[in-house]
């Protein structure tokens, strides 16, 4: 069990409600089903959006709040060809001005996280890469050096969703990159069912220690087409118990996320809190 001093929150990725679902509902909805926080999504096409106006902002961390939600982050979706190590210098340059514009909107929600993807290599189920392993290293490297000055400036921290898209394949490349950035603004998400699919989400958890700030619980089954199938948390083949003892030997304090299919979300805060107990 995690310790009792420390009480873990549960948060609930946006991602989850269906496509149109108004703001109002998705808080409502979320804090009902026992959530303690809800993690925003913001992209080009919605629900929130870079051109939003800045009310907008103000008055959705304000509902959040009436509701007794904290919001826990935003995560900057965009589309793959998007990302700091493209080959394209505009989707290069694209890419960091919509991270600089998702840390202000964080700003105005009242949060201090934006995740982002950090670089793409290919995308899934592509035989052929995009950009040369070392090129998107070298790109995203660079594009972080930069922007940790950007999160210092506005007490952001920009969280590196790893372990996807061929790109920060493994625990101790993954920690050597962070450590090149040198910053305590820039640090890593770790998605438990995408690690399955390419190693062990506890080695993760052990060889990332500090650098990690936000875990996604996801669950899957091995063994698909694409590597692995998503599923109900709990049903699935991760090794639960493995992981939440990695996540008390390195003292984790952050939330633990859910960012999935949304099915019944008291279902879900419930098997959050049940793998919370292990």
């Amino acid at each position: 069990m995690m310790s009792s001093v420390w009480k873990p929150k549960t948060s609930l990725n946006t991602a989850a409600f269906p496509p149109g679902t108004p703001i109002d509902r998705m808080l409502t909805d979320t804090a009902e089903a026992g959530f303690d926080a809800v993690e925003f999504v913001i992209s080009s096409d919605g629900p929130l959006t870079f051109d939003l106006p800045d009310t907008t902002y103000i008055e959705i961390a304000k509902q959040a709040r009436d509701v007794g939600l904290l919001i826990s982050g935003l995560f900057l979706r965009e589309a793959l060809e998007i990302n700091v190590a493209s080959l394209r210098d505009e989707a290069r340059e694209t890419a960091v001005e919509h991270t600089v514009a998702a840390l202000d909107r964080a700003v105005q929600l009242g949060t201090n996280v934006v995740i982002v993807i950090p670089g793409v290599v290919g995308p899934p189920g592509s035989s052929s890469p995009w950009v040369s392993y070392e090129e998107a290293y070298l790109r995203s490297l660079d594009a972080l050096l930069q922007l940790r000055f950007e999160a210092e400036r506005r007490a952001i921290q920009i969280v590196c969703l790893v372990g996807s898209n061929r790109f920060l394949l493994s625990p101790m490349e993954t920690r050597e990159f962070m450590d090149r950035i040198n910053s305590p603004w820039v640090r890593v998400c770790l998605n438990t069912a995408e690690i399955l699919s390419i190693g062990y989400p506890q080695d993760w958890i052990l060889g990332l220690g500090h650098r990690l700030a936000r875990v996604y619980l996801n669950d899957c089954r091995l063994g698909s087409a694409d590597g692995h199938q998503p599923c109900h948390l709990g049903d699935g083949d991760i090794h639960w118990p493995e992981i939440m003892a990695a996540l008390r030997d390195i003292e984790y304090r952050g939330l633990f996320a859910y960012n999935g299919g949304g099915y019944d979300l008291n279902d879900i805060e419930l098997r959050l809190e049940r793998i919370l107990e292990m």
